[in-house]
């Protein structure tokens, strides 16, 4: 259409118009529609100048009554080739971006064609050409592709739609064009209707089009009026059996319509030919155009006028598109200021490249501080990637040719590359959500719009962007799908607290193997060996000298019917198993087996919208490989996929690598046992985008992505330690010492017999068996076995300065138990295995069971205290004896907590129990709990090894009253490069009265506000940059903290900025 800048427009813009001469403004846009995807290909790869009309630039001043006018067109539109005018479809943007500058040489203006009326009899009509689409559905939540409405007749006798379509001032002939996609072949009855008009009937075998451009289907009739009906029917011949689905995607119209320029509207010439055409409904300005080349318009001039009637004269040579408008309906424009062109010069390059949304740049900013400690570093706003590459509009292959850029123009070019934000395939937001995560795009090019949306036939691909020559990635790419600045901060916060923190512990050289079982839905019987068989492949390849395995195969856990091994069904046994062993922490881990975005198994061995906040693992975060589908599909509008919120949540994984679409169990296999066979090299100095890109390199490699910092150092060990223990055999509740060549280090004992166990579940629950083996069904009567070692059940975890001491439990020894010990110390590790416990221990005179001591935080708690609904519970547990761990909640041996006598929900307190340091007979569990009642009983079950229990209950009140808190503190802007002052931004949870006070990094306070009072939910705090003293405060690093108070509550958060003026 038609768009204006007035004097208003460019003063409002911060642009003096006396300070430019009118005939230098110009207007450019993008000479291309979109970007290849081969960046080495030839296109028009720049701005092209679009002329435009300036009313009022004779006189070299820009006034109020003057403006410039100039064509411009969506990011889809009509364009005209071949003869023929077809709607050109953008998928990934809605609108079209075009540049305003001025000065120095004069701008394009509108070539005039001379449309004098040569006396001939005028046309009242012409053809006007119209588009109607509207992208509402998207069955396969993938890909470029959506349609309109579903219209299936299925296997029943027809189906129909009516769609309200506007025709202004139709007066005659039409022509319609209907697109359909269609996923079975048959012949059915298709027909068309327009204002009760038929346009097409007959019957058809539409070939199966399930990807773009779709089926089409034309008809005629006449039309009148401004709108209609349009009614498009479906039916089943007599014979036809098929089972048809059709989605309805667009119409295109050309009709017959009176020449009223009382709105915009087209007159399409399909052939060499003179006309005449009188317009009516003018008014004042009318403005016409031949469109052809709709970044090149021509200006028709030079027509007669009435002052409500024109009439024109001119000729179309081949074939022709005007636009017919006036000024009174061209629409102002909004000018953004933009610095084009920074990205497109050669550089130094760097070695570590951020990509961020414009809403993390600032929050993203100490992560590229802490990286530039080892590699050269930097950020580029993805705006700004647009403004060069895509010359404004949102592409998201501009990434790619930015990338391709740079490889060729900086001298060194970046090893790493990190993405920062998330990204959904809803790229124009045609589901009309509210706040639309569409930060940084991932490529998806794919448009089959008919199948399954949990494993859709469409998939990201986010290496396109690095794989610039077709021949595979030549940087290691990450994406964190970070939401808001604080998940920003979280995901620093992980990231260098596991690369620089004293994190350690037993949990650095766990693996977590995770198998699903033998039964699909939707495949039916499966062999063991199809997803178990691989974990058990990892167990044989990795050193188990270096490091413990935590197994959890599904084939070994019955469903909701205890004991029975029939499907389909729940497991929630296995699942239950399965998040202990991820809140229990893992250097690293890996699922094999069928899934989805949210899902695990048909079993539900995961589900993400309710498992994912039972993940409280802290710091003892893992690599996380899912050799399942989808599971990295981070682009779904319905779910948010698993991997991404195990690595976006404070605790869960440091990385996770995942498939975006369907995959098969062998080439996971492969992926995976590649990427355990590098994360264990004790040679390997990789980072873990480093070790992702080598295990899934190969031609599958394009389904699979990282969710992390691709430069992360991984905490593997390295190196084993000498590790000793005496004596070689021993009896129940006797001692046995542990020694190594460390002076510190931590140390993990389990027991294990030579029994042979069917299932882990109830029956089992107090066995210490050291094998699992069952027959495994895999078809209908047929069976094959499947068996696998474990560690038997674990009695000691704690820490050591020397040699250590641990006390053997009462067990029976008649199926001949064994001790193996574990020790860890980063970058070091080793095991000890095959310690004999024989016999019967000695009578002991032990009869009082462990003592235990609960607190809230460091407050000792006693009978009736008061607490806070949510507290963090602590309680040290000592015994001469040891505590005795062996045990389930079902158990009077049991360790566990129970609330308000809901034995259902007892918690198991073994998980949250480590001996303290240098000790075999005490230690303390730390846990958070929120109690559900104003008055609660609580109670802890402890046993020591002898067997003696201990149950300490306490009967807690709940403190009633207000709280208030901070988050997501921001300075804006960071840093502040001019003298325009800052904001303190921040949002409350109640309302409060908050006091601000300024330091320097030094920590001498400078500036206070005081006293501010302020609401619940966002607030913005201004400070003009001077300290108490009304002076201007000096460039550097200062620190603020916010301090809110309400009533008997408060809380404070610190921030960090920096000013650079």
């Amino acid at each position: 259409g038609l768009y204006t800048i007035g004097y208003d427009q460019v003063q409002t813009a911060g642009i003096d118009p006396a300070q430019f001469d009118p005939r230098t403004m110009k207007i450019y846009t993008a000479a291309f529609d979109l970007l290849p995807k081969a960046v080495t290909s030839s296109f028009a790869d720049s701005l092209v100048q679009v002329p435009v009309y300036v009313k009022g630039e004779d006189d070299n001043s820009f006034d109020r009554d003057d403006y410039l006018l100039f064509y411009a067109f969506p990011a889809s539109h009509f364009e005209v080739d071949n003869g023929a005018a077809s709607w050109y479809a953008n998928p990934y943007a809605r609108n079209n971006v075009y540049w305003f500058t001025f000065g120095g040489e004069f701008g394009e203006r509108m070539e005039t064609v001379d449309a004098a009326w040569n006396g001939a009899a005028p046309d009242t009509t012409v053809r006007e050409i119209l588009h109607f689409e509207e992208d509402r559905g998207n069955e396969t939540r993938s890909g470029i592709n959506w349609f309109w409405l579903g219209v299936s007749p299925g296997s029943g006798p027809s189906a129909s739609i009516t769609v309200p379509i506007a025709h202004p001032r139709a007066r005659g002939q039409a022509d319609i064009t209907v697109g359909v996609f269609t996923e079975s072949l048959g012949s059915f009855i298709y027909s068309c209707e327009l204002d009760g008009e038929l346009f097409f009937y007959d019957t058809l075998s539409l070939p199966r089009k399930v990807g773009l451009p779709p089926n089409y289907i034309d008809g005629g009739g006449a039309l009148s009026g401004d709108a209609s009906d349009f009614i498009f029917t479906i039916t089943r011949p007599t014979g036809t059996t098929v089972n048809l689905r059709t989605l309805f995607d667009r119409i295109d119209l050309q009709y017959t319509r009176l020449a009223e320029i009382n709105a915009p509207f087209h007159a399409w010439f399909e052939q060499e030919t003179p006309y005449t055409v009188r317009c009516t409904d003018v008014g004042a300005e009318p403005f016409i155009l031949d469109i052809t080349v709709p970044r090149s318009p021509l200006l028709l001039d030079n027509f007669t006028s009435d002052g409500n009637t024109v009439t024109l004269s001119s000729s179309a040579d081949s074939f022709q598109l005007l636009y017919f408008s006036k000024y009174e309906l061209a629409r102002p424009v909004e000018l953004i200021a933009a610095k084009p062109g920074m990205l497109r010069q050669p550089g130094a390059g760097c070695e570590y490249l951020f990509v961020a949304h414009e809403n993390f740049y600032n929050a993203i900013m100490p992560l590229v501080e802490y990286r530039s400690q080892e590699y050269t570093t930097q950020v580029v706003k993805v705006h700004d990637i647009y403004d060069d590459f895509s010359y404004g509009r949102y592409e998201p292959l501009a990434i790619k040719h930015f990338l391709y850029y740079i490889y060729n123009n900086w001298a060194t070019v970046p090893t790493f590359v990190l993405l920062v934000g998330d990204g959904t395939y809803d790229y124009k937001n045609n589901l009309g959500k509210p706040n639309p995560p569409n930060f940084i795009p991932m490529y998806e090019e794919s448009s089959i719009i008919f199948g399954n949306a949990g494993i859709p036939p469409n998939y990201i691909y986010e290496g396109e962007y690095v794989n610039l020559f077709g021949t595979g990635e030549l940087m290691v790419l990450g994406r964190t799908t970070v939401r808001t600045p604080q998940e920003v901060r979280d995901f620093i916060d992980k990231v260098t607290t596991y690369e620089t923190k004293d994190i350690d512990g037993m949990w650095n050289n766990r693996l977590i193997l995770a198998g699903d079982d033998e039964y699909s839905n939707s495949y039916g019987w499966e062999s063991p060996s199809l997803h178990c068989g691989p974990c058990e492949s990892i167990a044989d390849t990795v050193s188990n000298a270096l490091y413990s395995f935590a197994k959890v195969y599904m084939i070994s856990y019955a469903g909701n019917n205890k004991g029975i091994f029939a499907y389909p069904t729940q497991k929630p046994d296995a699942q239950a198993a399965f998040i202990r062993e991820l809140n229990r922490g893992a250097y690293a881990g890996v699922f094999f087996g069928h899934g989805n975005t949210h899902q695990l198994a048909d079993e539900q061995l995961f589900w993400a919208s309710t498992d994912i906040p039972r993940i409280k693992n802290g710091r003892r975060q893992y690599l996380f490989y899912f050799g399942s589908c989808t599971v990295g599909r981070f682009d779904d509008t319905d779910h948010e996929c698993i991997a991404e919120e195990l690595v976006r949540i404070k605790d869960g994984a440091i990385g996770a690598l995942g498939s975006t679409c369907g995959t098969g169990p062998g080439i996971n296999a492969i992926i995976g046992r590649q990427l355990f066979n590098t994360i264990t090299d004790t040679t390997s100095d990789l980072t873990m985008g480093e070790h992702c890109f080598v295990a899934r390199d190969g031609a599958w490699s394009a389904r699979y992505l990282l969710l992390g910092d691709p430069a992360t150092r991984m905490r593997m060990v390295r190196q084993g330690m000498q590790l000793a223990a005496s004596p070689e055999s021993l009896r129940p509740l006797e001692a046995l010492s542990v020694t190594t060549d460390q002076n510190d280090y931590y140390l993990t004992a389990c027991i294990r017999d030579a029994d042979t166990i069917r299932a882990l579940d109830s029956t089992t629950a107090y066995s210490i068996a050291g094998y699992v083996w069952r027959e495994v069904q895999t078809g209908a009567s047929t069976y094959v076995p499947f068996g696998y070692a474990i560690d038997g059940k674990e009695i000691y975890q704690g820490y050591w300065d020397d040699a250590a001491t641990i006390i053997v439990p009462q067990v029976s020894t008649a199926n001949s138990p064994v001790i193996k010990a574990y020790s860890h110390r980063q970058p070091k590790g080793s095991m000890i295995d095959s310690i004999r416990v024989y016999g019967t221990a000695s009578p002991s005179s032990d009869e009082s069971g462990p003592h235990v001591t609960l607190y809230d935080g460091g407050r000792k708690l006693t009978d009736n205290d008061w607490v806070e609904e949510a507290f963090t519970l602590t309680g040290t547990v000592s015994d001469t004896n040891g505590i005795y761990v062996l045990h389930p909640t079902e158990s009077a041996l049991g360790f566990f907590l129970e609330i308000n006598g809901k034995i259902e929900e007892r918690i198991d307190l073994r998980d949250y129990f480590r001996y303290d340091r240098n000790s075999q007979t005490a230690g303390e569990f730390t846990i958070q709990i929120a109690l559900p009642e104003d008055e609660n009983t609580i109670v802890v079950n402890v046993a020591d090894n002898v067997g003696n229990q201990t149950i300490d209950t306490l009967h807690l009140n709940v403190e009633q009253q207000d709280r208030i808190a901070i988050e997501n503190l921001l300075v804006y802007p960071n840093p502040l490069e001019n003298d325009g002052g800052l904001w303190f931004t921040f949002d409350l949870t109640n309302t409060g009265r908050v006091d601000i006070k300024v330091f320097t990094i030094a920590g001498r306070l400078i500036r206070t506000i005081e006293n501010v009072s302020c609401q619940a939910g966002y607030n913005q705090i201004h400070w003009n940059v001077q300290d108490n003293f009304m002076d201007d405060i000096s460039n550097g690093v200062y620190l603020v903290k916010v301090t809110v108070g309400s009533g008997m509550a408060s809380d404070e958060s610190v921030e960090k900025f920096i000013i650079a003026r």
